[in-house]
Order: structure tokens, then sequence, then C-alpha cells
């Protein structure tokens, strides 16, 4: 499953799943859209999980207020300039990131552990003890943050220990 999410130019917040079609929808005021602010990834998994199918049956025009936003959230992941050049040089895609980002670290996805702002860099295992498999996921990892980095004008890299 891939959420994406963004947020809106009137302050809202925007959350879709790329594998059921369902998005979600926070007002600018609403606590998700707050919260939201300093934990995007998250908060777009708390809402994308009380979204099913079934409760968009009762709803008028759902389906199609549903495949707008999630086009208008490719829309926003296509013009990103920072994934965009992450996932050209890295040739992986944002879903590869954000799977790599949950089984790797503490965030929901690659454009959460991209976001902390000031002095943090992440520390990301590579070292010769991990599991040949494991390292390798982790090397694509730090590669990709740190392109991410360099995307945004940046000097920080994740530490490789």
């Amino acid at each position: 499953m891939a959420i994406l999410f963004m947020r809106t130019p009137e302050g809202g917040f925007l959350a879709g799943d790329t594998e059921t079609g369902l998005t979600s929808y926070a007002f600018p005021t609403s606590t998700h859209a707050t919260r939201a602010r300093k934990h995007p990834a998250k908060i777009a998994a708390e809402m994308m999980a009380s979204e099913t199918a079934s409760s968009r049956s009762a709803v008028p025009g759902a389906a199609a207020r549903d495949a707008q936003w999630l086009e208008q959230l490719h829309a926003h992941y296509a013009t990103d300039p920072v994934i965009a050049t992450v996932t050209a040089r890295c040739m992986v895609t944002l879903e590869t990131l954000d799977a790599l980002t949950r089984n790797h670290t503490c965030y929901e996805g690659f454009s959460e552990l991209i976001g902390p702002e000031g002095s943090y860099r992440p520390t990301i295992r590579c070292d010769a003890e991990t599991e040949p498999g494991i390292r390798a996921e982790r090397i694509a990892l730090a590669n990709a943050y740190d392109v991410a980095r360099e995307a945004q004008g940046e000097s920080r890299r994740a530490y490789r220990g």
C-alpha cells in the first residue's frame, strides 16, 4: 500500500491510498491538518485507516471525488522537484522509498524522513556486520536521503554507522 499526501493551497491536508483508490481530506482548521504539519506520513496513515469502500457507497459522487483527489496527489508528487530528482537519480519509485523508510527507520514515509528541518540527520546502519540484503536496502535509502538533501540545497547527509 502506498499512501500519498500533500498540504493543499488553502491549508488543508489530503491523503490517498494508491491501492484502494480511496482518499481523505482534512479541513485547514481540523486536528488532522494541524498535526500533519509535524508528522504528515503518520497522519495520512491514520486518516486512511478509517476510510473504507463501503462507506463510499452512501456518499453521492464519492468515487469521482476520490479519483480527482488521487489525480491531484499524483500530479503533486510528479511535480515535486525533490521527489522527482530522487526517483530519477536513484532509479526507484516513491512507493519503494516509502517501504524502505518504514522498514528501516521510525518514519512512516520518505517524505516524512526528509522533512525535519534543523540539524537532524538520520543514522542508517550500513556496516559490514549487517546482513547483505538488508545492507543493500539501507544503502539505497541512505543514498536517496543524500540525493534529496542535495536537491534541497542542504549539506546534511545520512550518517552511515
